[in-house]
């Protein structure tokens, strides 16, 4: 048998905020805390971290000494691209300095996964896309996404890149939902 390592989504551990419990589910969590509790399980090995990391002042060298004296390692890092300041979107969002700020938070989180040394980066756009018909303007939709697409990397060439929606979006047509679409739209937005 193989041996296989376990692991979780630091959120796991955090407080959690829904569409029903907008002021969350208990009480505020730092990563540091969060760490702690991810470590108490046993099993887990790995984690996907958030960034910009919860509490005060949390620093990239905190995170990092949290992880190694509890044994655990950065899997993947995930910048929070689905907050309510990219309600319209983040990468496709209509605004382009909001798209400007997305990317900006891409491009920290690959030197964070860098410091930490994560395996890869998983851009979860999930605000971006649409509900229901013509609620966007397609064309631009698409242009903005295989711009990103097209323009990923950052100059982090030895980090996995992973963009996509999961199985959870909070969108009903989700920008980047379907492996086609992100291929067709890196190929097209290195024009």
């Amino acid at each position: 048998m193989s041996n296989y390592e376990f692991g979780a989504g630091l959120w796991m551990f955090q407080q959690f905020v829904d569409r029903y419990a907008t002021d969350a589910y208990g009480p505020p969590v730092s990563t540091l805390e969060a760490i702690e509790r991810a470590a108490a399980v046993g099993d887990i090995k790995v984690l996907d971290i958030n960034y910009p990391f919860a509490g005060e002042d949390v620093t990239v060298a905190q995170v990092r000494e949290t992880l190694q004296r509890t044994g655990l390692r950065a899997q993947a890092i995930t910048p929070h691209l689905y907050m309510r300041e990219f309600q319209l979107g983040s990468f496709t969002n209509p605004d382009p300095a909001v798209r400007s700020k997305a990317v900006d938070l891409g491009k920290q989180a690959i030197e964070v996964a860098h410091q930490l040394d994560a395996k890869y980066v998983k851009f979860w756009p999930g605000q971006d896309g649409f509900d229901y018909p013509f609620q966007v303007d397609y064309r631009k939709l698409w242009d903005c996404g295989s711009h990103l697409a097209g323009n990923r990397g950052h100059g982090c060439a030895e980090c996995w890149h992973r963009v996509g929606p999961g199985t959870f979006t909070l969108r009903q047509r989700n920008a980047s939902r379907r492996a086609a679409v992100g291929v067709t739209a890196g190929q097209t937005g290195q024009r």
